[in-house]
Protein backbone atom coordinates (compact mmCIF):
# COMPACT_ATOMS: atom_id res chain seq x y z
CA UNK A 1 0.00 0.00 0.00
CA UNK A 2 1.08 3.59 -0.92
CA UNK A 3 3.07 5.04 2.30
CA UNK A 4 2.02 8.18 2.23
CA UNK A 5 -1.90 7.54 2.30
CA UNK A 6 -3.48 10.14 4.41
CA UNK A 7 -6.63 10.80 6.42
CA UNK A 8 -8.67 13.92 7.86
CA UNK A 9 -11.43 14.00 9.89
CA UNK A 10 -13.47 17.77 10.33
CA UNK A 11 -16.41 18.87 12.18
CA UNK A 12 -17.54 22.38 11.54
CA UNK A 13 -17.40 25.37 14.21
CA UNK A 14 -20.46 27.59 12.62
CA UNK A 15 -23.05 27.42 10.67
CA UNK A 16 -23.07 28.87 6.79
CA UNK A 17 -19.68 30.43 7.27
CA UNK A 18 -16.76 28.70 4.78
CA UNK A 19 -14.23 26.80 6.80
CA UNK A 20 -11.05 25.65 6.08
CA UNK A 21 -11.25 22.07 5.37
CA UNK A 22 -7.46 21.36 3.88
CA UNK A 23 -4.81 23.05 2.07
CA UNK A 24 -2.11 20.79 -0.16
CA UNK A 25 1.44 21.66 0.97
CA UNK A 26 3.07 19.13 -1.72
CA UNK A 27 3.26 19.50 -5.48
CA UNK A 28 0.95 16.55 -6.34
CA UNK A 29 -1.86 15.81 -4.12
CA UNK A 30 -4.68 13.55 -5.25
CA UNK A 31 -7.80 13.61 -2.84
CA UNK A 32 -9.82 10.07 -2.82
CA UNK A 33 -12.50 10.84 -0.99
CA UNK A 34 -14.38 13.56 1.46
CA UNK A 35 -17.50 11.95 2.92
CA UNK A 36 -19.72 13.87 4.98
CA UNK A 37 -22.05 12.73 7.93
CA UNK A 38 -24.54 13.59 10.64
CA UNK A 39 -24.72 12.44 14.32
CA UNK A 40 -28.31 14.23 14.67
CA UNK A 41 -31.22 11.95 14.97
CA UNK A 42 -33.42 13.79 12.57
CA UNK A 43 -30.90 16.21 10.48
CA UNK A 44 -31.62 18.07 7.63
CA UNK A 45 -28.55 20.00 6.93
CA UNK A 46 -27.12 21.05 3.26
CA UNK A 47 -23.25 21.07 2.72
CA UNK A 48 -21.09 22.47 0.27
CA UNK A 49 -17.26 21.83 -0.88
CA UNK A 50 -15.22 24.39 -2.39
CA UNK A 51 -12.10 24.92 -4.29
CA UNK A 52 -10.02 27.79 -4.10
CA UNK A 53 -6.91 27.59 -6.86
CA UNK A 54 -3.75 28.95 -5.24
CA UNK A 55 -4.02 31.72 -8.49
CA UNK A 56 -7.54 32.54 -6.59
CA UNK A 57 -10.26 31.23 -8.91
CA UNK A 58 -12.87 29.61 -6.53
CA UNK A 59 -15.33 26.77 -8.24
CA UNK A 60 -18.08 25.09 -6.45
CA UNK A 61 -17.65 20.79 -6.06
CA UNK A 62 -20.59 19.65 -5.00
CA UNK A 63 -23.96 20.41 -2.75
CA UNK A 64 -25.71 17.87 -0.78
CA UNK A 65 -28.30 17.56 1.72
CA UNK A 66 -27.86 15.41 4.78
CA UNK A 67 -31.37 13.94 6.10
CA UNK A 68 -30.44 10.39 7.61
CA UNK A 69 -28.58 9.61 11.06
CA UNK A 70 -24.87 8.46 10.28
CA UNK A 71 -24.99 7.52 6.84
CA UNK A 72 -22.15 9.07 4.80
CA UNK A 73 -22.72 11.55 1.95
CA UNK A 74 -20.10 11.29 -1.01
CA UNK A 75 -18.73 15.04 -1.64
CA UNK A 76 -16.31 14.18 -4.46
CA UNK A 77 -17.33 13.15 -8.16
CA UNK A 78 -13.86 11.53 -9.38
CA UNK A 79 -10.52 11.65 -7.64
CA UNK A 80 -9.69 15.29 -7.06
CA UNK A 81 -5.80 16.32 -7.94
CA UNK A 82 -4.15 19.43 -6.03
CA UNK A 83 -1.13 21.70 -6.13
CA UNK A 84 0.34 23.11 -4.06
CA UNK A 85 -1.44 26.27 -2.58
CA UNK A 86 -5.38 24.77 -3.58
CA UNK A 87 -7.52 25.21 -0.55
CA UNK A 88 -11.04 22.92 -0.13
CA UNK A 89 -13.73 25.16 1.83
CA UNK A 90 -16.78 23.35 3.79
CA UNK A 91 -20.22 25.35 4.44
CA UNK A 92 -23.11 23.97 6.48
CA UNK A 93 -26.08 24.80 7.33
CA UNK A 94 -25.71 22.85 11.05
CA UNK A 95 -22.79 22.25 13.33
CA UNK A 96 -23.13 18.85 13.70
CA UNK A 97 -21.86 17.78 10.49
CA UNK A 98 -18.82 15.73 10.28
CA UNK A 99 -16.11 15.75 7.49
CA UNK A 100 -13.56 12.71 7.04
CA UNK A 101 -10.79 13.09 3.64
CA UNK A 102 -8.69 10.94 2.36
CA UNK A 103 -5.47 11.77 0.15
CA UNK A 104 -1.97 11.05 -0.71
CA UNK A 105 -0.06 13.40 -1.34
CA UNK A 106 3.82 13.54 -3.23
CA UNK A 107 7.06 16.29 -3.95
CA UNK A 108 6.78 14.81 -7.63
CA UNK A 109 4.86 15.31 -10.56
CA UNK A 110 2.07 12.63 -11.27
CA UNK A 111 3.97 12.09 -14.74
CA UNK A 112 6.04 9.21 -14.45
CA UNK A 113 5.48 9.01 -10.96
CA UNK A 114 5.47 5.27 -8.75
CA UNK A 115 1.89 3.75 -8.69
CA UNK A 116 2.80 3.84 -5.01
CA UNK A 117 2.19 7.52 -4.81
CA UNK A 118 -1.54 5.69 -5.49
CA UNK A 119 -3.82 4.95 -2.43
CA UNK A 120 -5.22 2.37 -3.73
CA UNK A 121 -2.44 0.21 -5.24
CA UNK A 122 -0.52 -2.39 -3.45
CA UNK A 123 2.62 -3.63 -4.94
CA UNK A 124 3.62 -5.87 -1.63
CA UNK A 125 6.09 -9.09 -3.40
CA UNK A 126 6.11 -7.10 -6.81
CA UNK A 127 8.22 -9.19 -9.53
CA UNK A 128 9.27 -8.75 -13.10
CA UNK A 129 6.26 -8.94 -15.43
CA UNK A 130 3.48 -8.63 -13.04
CA UNK A 131 0.72 -6.76 -14.06
CA UNK A 132 -1.77 -4.65 -11.57
CA UNK A 133 -4.87 -6.56 -10.71
CA UNK A 134 -8.06 -5.20 -9.38
CA UNK A 135 -8.80 -6.81 -5.85
CA UNK A 136 -12.79 -6.25 -5.16
CA UNK A 137 -12.26 -7.71 -1.51
CA UNK A 138 -9.64 -4.82 -0.60
CA UNK A 139 -10.38 -2.19 -2.98
CA UNK A 140 -6.91 -2.41 -4.24
CA UNK A 141 -4.83 -3.13 -7.17
CA UNK A 142 -2.24 -5.41 -6.86
CA UNK A 143 0.66 -6.67 -8.26
CA UNK A 144 0.60 -10.28 -10.14
CA UNK A 145 1.80 -12.53 -12.57
CA UNK A 146 -0.35 -12.60 -15.32
CA UNK A 147 -2.37 -15.78 -15.90
CA UNK A 148 -3.21 -15.28 -19.42
CA UNK A 149 -6.09 -15.03 -21.45
CA UNK A 150 -7.91 -12.95 -19.89
CA UNK A 151 -9.84 -10.72 -22.37
CA UNK A 152 -10.97 -11.57 -26.06
CA UNK A 153 -7.77 -10.62 -28.28
CA UNK A 154 -9.72 -8.82 -31.05
CA UNK A 155 -13.39 -7.50 -30.67
CA UNK A 156 -15.29 -7.57 -34.05
CA UNK A 157 -13.62 -7.24 -37.91
CA UNK A 158 -16.46 -6.41 -40.10
CA UNK A 159 -16.25 -6.81 -43.80
CA UNK A 160 -18.90 -5.32 -45.90
CA UNK A 161 -21.15 -7.57 -47.60
CA UNK A 162 -19.72 -10.54 -45.46
CA UNK A 163 -20.20 -12.19 -41.93
CA UNK A 164 -18.87 -10.37 -38.95
CA UNK A 165 -15.42 -11.94 -37.88
CA UNK A 166 -15.22 -12.23 -33.35
CA UNK A 167 -13.47 -13.13 -31.03
CA UNK A 168 -14.90 -15.96 -29.39
CA UNK A 169 -11.99 -16.09 -26.19
CA UNK A 170 -8.63 -14.26 -25.17
CA UNK A 171 -6.60 -17.01 -27.39
CA UNK A 172 -8.77 -16.66 -30.72
CA UNK A 173 -6.60 -16.10 -33.76
CA UNK A 174 -7.31 -14.39 -37.08
CA UNK A 175 -6.26 -16.16 -39.80
CA UNK A 176 -5.83 -14.30 -43.48
CA UNK A 177 -6.27 -16.61 -46.83
CA UNK A 178 -4.42 -15.87 -49.56
CA UNK A 179 -6.49 -16.18 -52.60
CA UNK A 180 -7.13 -14.55 -56.07
CA UNK A 181 -3.65 -14.14 -56.56
CA UNK A 182 -2.66 -12.49 -53.37
CA UNK A 183 0.88 -12.79 -51.75
CA UNK A 184 0.88 -12.59 -47.98
CA UNK A 185 4.04 -11.92 -46.07
CA UNK A 186 4.66 -11.69 -42.46
CA UNK A 187 8.04 -9.76 -40.76
CA UNK A 188 7.68 -10.31 -37.33
CA UNK A 189 10.06 -8.59 -36.29
CA UNK A 190 8.13 -5.51 -37.00
CA UNK A 191 4.93 -7.35 -36.69
CA UNK A 192 4.03 -6.56 -40.07
CA UNK A 193 1.93 -8.19 -42.28
CA UNK A 194 1.86 -7.35 -46.18
CA UNK A 195 -0.74 -7.95 -48.84
CA UNK A 196 0.75 -7.95 -52.14
CA UNK A 197 -1.53 -8.57 -55.31
CA UNK A 198 0.74 -9.04 -58.31
CA UNK A 199 1.07 -12.49 -58.66
CA UNK A 200 -1.73 -13.70 -60.59
CA UNK A 201 -2.40 -17.42 -61.38
CA UNK A 202 -4.60 -19.05 -64.69
CA UNK A 203 -8.07 -18.80 -62.90
CA UNK A 204 -6.94 -15.54 -60.29
CA UNK A 205 -9.36 -12.77 -62.25
CA UNK A 206 -12.98 -13.46 -63.56
CA UNK A 207 -14.60 -10.19 -65.20
CA UNK A 208 -18.65 -10.76 -64.48
CA UNK A 209 -19.22 -7.06 -65.70
CA UNK A 210 -17.72 -4.44 -67.81
CA UNK A 211 -14.32 -3.23 -67.15
CA UNK A 212 -12.51 -0.20 -67.88
CA UNK A 213 -8.47 0.38 -67.68
CA UNK A 214 -7.29 3.74 -67.58
CA UNK A 215 -4.00 4.69 -68.57
CA UNK A 216 -4.13 7.92 -67.79
CA UNK A 217 -1.17 8.91 -70.42
CA UNK A 218 0.95 6.19 -68.86
CA UNK A 219 2.33 2.90 -70.39
CA UNK A 220 0.78 -0.40 -69.32
CA UNK A 221 3.55 -2.94 -70.00
CA UNK A 222 3.29 -7.06 -69.74
CA UNK A 223 6.70 -8.60 -68.36
CA UNK A 224 7.66 -12.48 -68.68
CA UNK A 225 10.13 -12.60 -65.21
CA UNK A 226 12.07 -15.17 -67.79
CA UNK A 227 11.42 -13.92 -71.31
CA UNK A 228 11.39 -10.28 -70.91
CA UNK A 229 8.62 -7.69 -72.32
CA UNK A 230 5.33 -9.38 -73.55
CA UNK A 231 3.14 -7.00 -74.76
CA UNK A 232 2.95 -2.22 -74.36
CA UNK A 233 0.11 -0.63 -74.10
CA UNK A 234 0.14 3.23 -74.78
CA UNK A 235 -3.02 5.76 -75.55
CA UNK A 236 -1.05 5.99 -79.28
CA UNK A 237 0.00 2.35 -79.97
CA UNK A 238 0.25 -1.16 -78.66
CA UNK A 239 3.05 -3.40 -79.43
CA UNK A 240 2.94 -7.07 -78.86
CA UNK A 241 6.30 -9.60 -78.83
CA UNK A 242 5.91 -12.64 -80.69
CA UNK A 243 2.83 -12.14 -81.49
CA UNK A 244 0.55 -15.68 -82.92
CA UNK A 245 -3.11 -15.34 -83.89
CA UNK A 246 -5.87 -17.80 -83.60
CA UNK A 247 -9.25 -18.35 -84.58
CA UNK A 248 -11.87 -19.03 -81.40
CA UNK A 249 -13.76 -21.27 -83.93
CA UNK A 250 -11.15 -24.42 -84.24
CA UNK A 251 -12.61 -25.13 -87.67
CA UNK A 252 -11.60 -21.93 -88.94
CA UNK A 253 -8.19 -20.48 -90.01
CA UNK A 254 -7.19 -17.12 -87.99
CA UNK A 255 -7.38 -13.84 -89.54
CA UNK A 256 -6.76 -10.31 -88.71
CA UNK A 257 -9.45 -7.28 -89.73
CA UNK A 258 -8.51 -3.88 -90.16
CA UNK A 259 -11.30 -1.68 -89.95
CA UNK A 260 -11.81 1.69 -91.95
CA UNK A 261 -12.01 4.90 -89.89
CA UNK A 262 -14.92 4.70 -87.01
CA UNK A 263 -16.53 7.59 -88.35
CA UNK A 264 -17.41 6.13 -91.86
CA UNK A 265 -18.41 3.04 -90.45
CA UNK A 266 -17.43 -0.81 -89.51
CA UNK A 267 -16.31 -2.21 -92.91
CA UNK A 268 -12.89 -3.48 -92.56
CA UNK A 269 -10.05 -5.74 -94.95
CA UNK A 270 -9.40 -9.21 -93.46
CA UNK A 271 -6.18 -10.91 -93.74
CA UNK A 272 -6.62 -14.81 -93.31
CA UNK A 273 -5.57 -17.92 -94.38
CA UNK A 274 -6.76 -21.04 -95.41
CA UNK A 275 -8.32 -23.33 -92.56
CA UNK A 276 -5.73 -26.46 -93.57
CA UNK A 277 -2.12 -26.01 -94.59
CA UNK A 278 0.48 -28.55 -95.00
CA UNK A 279 3.19 -26.98 -93.79
CA UNK A 280 4.57 -23.83 -92.00
CA UNK A 281 4.56 -21.02 -94.80
CA UNK A 282 6.60 -17.80 -93.74
CA UNK A 283 7.01 -14.78 -95.84
CA UNK A 284 9.70 -12.21 -95.53
CA UNK A 285 9.17 -8.53 -96.53
CA UNK A 286 11.03 -6.15 -99.09
CA UNK A 287 13.59 -3.97 -96.46
CA UNK A 288 12.51 -0.95 -98.82
CA UNK A 289 9.38 0.67 -100.15
CA UNK A 290 10.22 -0.14 -103.97
CA UNK A 291 9.28 2.92 -105.94
CA UNK A 292 5.71 3.34 -107.87
CA UNK A 293 4.44 0.80 -110.12
CA UNK A 294 6.56 -2.03 -108.76
CA UNK A 295 4.81 -5.44 -107.66
CA UNK A 296 6.01 -8.21 -105.02
CA UNK A 297 7.73 -11.08 -106.18
CA UNK A 298 8.60 -14.18 -104.31
CA UNK A 299 11.67 -15.94 -104.38
CA UNK A 300 9.85 -19.47 -103.70
CA UNK A 301 10.87 -19.80 -100.55
CA UNK A 302 9.42 -16.83 -98.78
CA UNK A 303 11.72 -13.86 -99.62
CA UNK A 304 9.66 -11.22 -101.07
CA UNK A 305 11.20 -8.42 -103.09
CA UNK A 306 9.64 -5.62 -105.28
CA UNK A 307 10.18 -5.76 -108.97
CA UNK A 308 9.30 -3.31 -112.01
CA UNK A 309 6.60 -5.31 -113.97
CA UNK A 310 7.21 -3.86 -117.81
CA UNK A 311 4.72 -3.75 -120.54
CA UNK A 312 5.63 -3.17 -123.80
CA UNK A 313 3.89 -2.58 -126.72
CA UNK A 314 5.00 -2.77 -130.72
CA UNK A 315 2.65 -2.59 -133.38
CA UNK A 316 3.28 -2.75 -136.91
CA UNK A 317 5.20 -5.80 -136.80
CA UNK A 318 5.37 -8.33 -140.37
CA UNK A 319 6.00 -11.46 -140.90
CA UNK A 320 6.82 -12.66 -144.75
CA UNK A 321 5.37 -15.87 -146.37
CA UNK A 322 9.05 -16.66 -146.77
CA UNK A 323 9.67 -16.70 -143.47
CA UNK A 324 7.82 -19.91 -142.36
CA UNK A 325 9.94 -23.02 -142.48
CA UNK A 326 8.90 -26.61 -141.46
CA UNK A 327 9.66 -27.62 -138.12
CA UNK A 328 8.40 -31.26 -136.33
CA UNK A 329 5.06 -30.45 -138.22
CA UNK A 330 4.42 -26.94 -137.35
CA UNK A 331 5.85 -24.24 -139.72
CA UNK A 332 7.69 -21.66 -137.63
CA UNK A 333 8.55 -18.16 -138.06
CA UNK A 334 10.51 -15.63 -135.74
CA UNK A 335 9.80 -11.95 -135.20
CA UNK A 336 12.38 -9.75 -133.93
CA UNK A 337 12.63 -6.92 -131.10
CA UNK A 338 14.78 -5.51 -128.96
CA UNK A 339 12.18 -4.68 -126.04
CA UNK A 340 12.55 -9.02 -125.76
CA UNK A 341 14.57 -9.98 -122.91
CA UNK A 342 14.80 -13.88 -122.58
CA UNK A 343 12.13 -13.65 -119.40
CA UNK A 344 9.69 -11.96 -121.67
CA UNK A 345 6.08 -13.40 -122.17
CA UNK A 346 5.06 -11.87 -125.28
CA UNK A 347 1.64 -11.88 -126.78
CA UNK A 348 1.47 -11.65 -130.83
CA UNK A 349 -1.70 -10.94 -131.80
CA UNK A 350 -2.96 -10.29 -135.45
CA UNK A 351 -3.77 -7.05 -136.84
CA UNK A 352 -7.29 -7.12 -138.12
CA UNK A 353 -6.05 -7.01 -141.96
CA UNK A 354 -4.42 -10.32 -141.25
CA UNK A 355 -6.95 -11.95 -138.91
CA UNK A 356 -8.17 -14.20 -141.83
CA UNK A 357 -5.07 -15.17 -143.13
CA UNK A 358 -3.84 -15.93 -139.77
CA UNK A 359 -7.03 -18.21 -138.89
CA UNK A 360 -6.70 -19.52 -142.52
CA UNK A 361 -2.81 -20.71 -142.06
CA UNK A 362 -4.44 -22.27 -138.21
CA UNK A 363 -1.56 -19.62 -136.37
CA UNK A 364 -1.11 -21.24 -132.62
CA UNK A 365 -1.60 -18.76 -129.69
CA UNK A 366 1.63 -20.63 -128.70
CA UNK A 367 4.90 -17.91 -128.73
CA UNK A 368 8.61 -19.22 -127.27
CA UNK A 369 10.47 -15.83 -126.77
CA UNK A 370 14.27 -15.65 -126.12
CA UNK A 371 16.52 -12.84 -126.07
CA UNK A 372 15.70 -9.95 -128.81
CA UNK A 373 13.36 -12.75 -130.63
CA UNK A 374 9.56 -14.71 -130.51
CA UNK A 375 8.70 -17.28 -132.25
CA UNK A 376 5.19 -17.84 -133.48
CA UNK A 377 3.98 -21.45 -134.97
CA UNK A 378 0.54 -22.35 -137.31
CA UNK A 379 -0.43 -25.51 -139.00
CA UNK A 380 0.01 -24.06 -142.42
CA UNK A 381 1.98 -21.36 -144.50
CA UNK A 382 0.26 -17.92 -144.46
CA UNK A 383 -1.25 -17.23 -148.07
CA UNK A 384 0.15 -13.56 -147.48
CA UNK A 385 1.47 -11.50 -145.02
CA UNK A 386 1.06 -10.87 -141.57
CA UNK A 387 1.11 -7.77 -139.66
CA UNK A 388 1.02 -8.22 -135.99
CA UNK A 389 1.13 -6.71 -132.52
CA UNK A 390 3.67 -7.67 -129.84
CA UNK A 391 2.42 -7.21 -126.23
CA UNK A 392 5.52 -7.54 -124.28
CA UNK A 393 5.24 -8.37 -120.56
CA UNK A 394 8.72 -8.51 -117.88
CA UNK A 395 8.18 -9.73 -114.72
Amino acid sequence: MANNFKVKNFSNSATNTSQALFTASASTTLVKSIIVNCDKATPNATATLKLKKSGGAEELIKRVTVTSQDVSTELLYDVLPLEAGDALYATSSDTDLNFMMSWVENTTAAIGASLNALSDVDTTGVADGDVPTYNSTSGNWEAEAPTGGGGNSFGIIAVAGQSNVAADAGNDTVTFVAAGGMVITTTAGTDTVTFNSKSLDLDDVIIDTAREIDLNLTTLTIVDSTTGDVAEFSSTSSLLYNLSVKDQNSANGAAIKLYEASTNGTNYVQLGVDSTLASNVTFTLPTSNGTSGQVLKTDGSGNLSYITKKHTQVTGKTVATGAWSLVSGFYEASISDAAILSTSIVDVIPDNASASVAATAGVLPRTDSSAGAVKIYATATPASTLTVTLNILDL
